[in-house]
């Protein structure tokens, strides 16, 4: 189940690039980014909320063309013998609604089929070349 979000239902963009974290804690200039070279990338935002095995939030752009600013988190709440991820997503700006519907196929494909099929059945996610 995914949460809803502002900016759509799930919003969020699946990328063929990897997205990278550097080690995961509050502050230190701890960023998210998307490198397409040695010396070429695109910086997501940073992280500003670390509780493990409970919260990862992080804000800044988000590759969002007309976002100001945006801040997604994800939220691990104990269900059953498992647990539900939400996904909250907020932006601001001008957004147009091509971006909100790319974001929302985006989020869903990411975490309701690749996230999903890796925890389920343990099958990962590989890239076409």
């Amino acid at each position: 189940m995914i949460a809803g979000s502002s900016i759509g239902r799930a919003g969020g963009a699946v990328n063929r690039v990897p997205v990278r974290a550097s080690r995961v804690r509050v502050g230190g200039g701890r960023r998210f980014y998307q490198r397409f070279t040695d010396d070429v990338g695109v910086l997501w935002g940073v992280v500003t909320w670390f509780e493990p095995g409970k919260r990862l939030g992080y804000s800044g752009t988000l590759d969002m063309q007309g976002a100001v600013a945006g801040m997604i988190t994800f939220d691990l709440e104990p269900q059953g013998d498992g647990a539900l991820l939400k996904l909250r997503h907020y932006a601001v700006g001008v957004i147009a609604e091509e971006t909100r519907t790319t974001y929302d196929a985006g989020w869903n494909e990411l975490l309701g089929n690749r996230l999903a099929a890796y925890v389920e059945r343990g099958i990962r996610y590989t890239p076409a070349e």
